[in-house]
């Protein structure tokens, strides 16, 4: 199959009158039809992935990462020139998703809560360039050309008149642009062309303020399709209503295909057609942004044990901290910050410090100093009121006499 045969495939979607906000399996079966030794180099890691899933030979993170995201918006109107704002709305939302501190917590149904996911993965919008300068993690695009684009890789190469990719070892590369009807957004799945990996979501359904349209209007397209980046697939598993398809999750229950609107719970179908029936209000399912909001442990065990395999890299990326900040001073962690997550009052451990006089510093992702004080005499363990700050991830940093050390911890209430 040729690539042109999306646009033999839209009509069919946009007749069928379905909300197909998804266009990543579509998307990634055409490039393996391009190159078939993509597809076997991915269904490879995925039978690493599900073994160690099955041998329990992974738990998940245990601390937080974070991962630096870049957003390339490609406009034709203003209107599809989304602003700062709307950008940043969308990159709580996802620390929100991931972090289950989304405020729609309570409509998980009683039987799914026990399996409700905190992730323990967290986002920012790139402080710093692949070449080491400052930004905002956000470029802009005039494109004069296209109007709308298709489910393929144009948007994301300035020579077809979009905008070329940040390293994908060090970034989440996000292309925000207006996607031809039906589509609502795609994704790579790991293991593909470095310059095309990433997200691309439609304008209106980028965020939850300003420019976006209802019912998807609440951010959770991007939350669905990171999911895919992250390598989880649809909950349904693309059988066509068989039961025989699977996304490979355990804590997921079997469902027959993706669902529509935003119904009450419990939803049956033939697959699950018993209490409790579906999970349709996981992130991974179709339903609208109102009804979505949770993910499994296993879908966290997953995404994790990828962030450490295939998109290791995204570990050690220095994309979410100023040039010339707090982790240019020292890199060795020489001081310790407990609890991490905290909430009111965070403690630092220093064995270099006992005794000595220290300035410590808080910092936020900006690289700006937003806390300062001096200790004359430091103890093995100390603490500060941080009941001020608003949830996010900092950077705490003792100077003295013998000690020039930074660590990183995050608040989250």
């Amino acid at each position: 199959m040729r690539f042109a045969s999306i646009l033999i495939l839209i009509p069919y979607f946009i007749n069928a009158q379905q909300p197909e906000r998804c266009a990543t399996v579509l998307y990634n079966k055409l490039a393996e039809q391009k190159n078939p030794a993509l597809a076997e180099k991915r269904n490879a890691f995925n039978r690493t992935v599900e073994k160690l899933m099955r041998e329990n030979k992974y738990e998940g993170n245990r601390s937080v990462i974070t991962i630096p995201v870049v957003v390339h918006v490609v406009y034709r109107t203003n209107l599809e020139n989304i602003s700062d704002a709307q950008i940043q709305s969308q990159i709580d939302v996802l620390n929100e998703d991931y972090g289950r501190m989304n405020p729609d917590t309570t409509l998980t149904p009683a039987p799914w809560k026990p399996m409700a996911a905190n992730t323990g993965i967290q986002f920012c919008l790139a402080s710093r360039k692949p070449n080491g300068e400052w930004t905002n993690g956000i470029e802009r695009k005039q494109s004069l050309v296209d109007t709308t684009w298709q489910p393929d890789n144009s948007v994301k190469f300035s020579s077809s008149h979009g905008l070329d990719s940040w390293g994908s070892h060090d970034y989440l590369n996000i292309w925000v642009c207006n996607l031809v009807t039906p589509f609502l957004g795609f994704s790579t799945f790991p293991g593909g062309d470095s310059l095309e990996d990433g997200v691309v979501i439609v304008s209106r359904a980028f965020g939850r303020i300003n420019f976006v349209s209802p019912p998807f209007d609440r951010g959770r397209t991007t939350t669905h399709e990171v999911g895919h980046w992250l390598n989880l697939m649809h909950v349904w598993g693309e059988d066509g209503g068989s039961c025989l398809g699977t996304d490979v999750i355990t804590d997921t229950p079997n469902q027959a295909d993706f669902t529509q609107g935003c119904p009450s719970f419990p939803v049956y179908d033939n697959c699950s057609p018993t209490y409790p029936g579906i999970m349709f209000m996981n992130y991974m399912d179709y339903t609208y942004d109102a009804c979505m909001n949770m993910y499994t442990l296993e879908q966290s065990a997953r995404m994790n044990l990828v962030l450490n395999t295939q998109r290791v890299s995204i570990l050690t990326s220095s994309g979410c901290l100023a040039p010339n900040s707090v982790d240019e001073i020292d890199v060795n962690r020489r001081v310790t910050v407990y609890p991490n997550p905290d909430q009111h009052e965070i403690h630092f451990r220093c064995t270099e410090c006992i005794g000595e006089k220290i300035y410590v510093s808080i910092f936020d992702m900006t690289g700006k100093e937003i806390f300062g004080m001096n200790i004359s005499s430091a103890s093995l363990s100390n603490s500060i009121d941080v009941s001020s700050l608003d949830n996010g991830i900092y950077f705490l940093q003792l100077r003295g006499k013998n000690i020039s050390a930074a660590s990183r911890f995050i608040l989250i209430r």
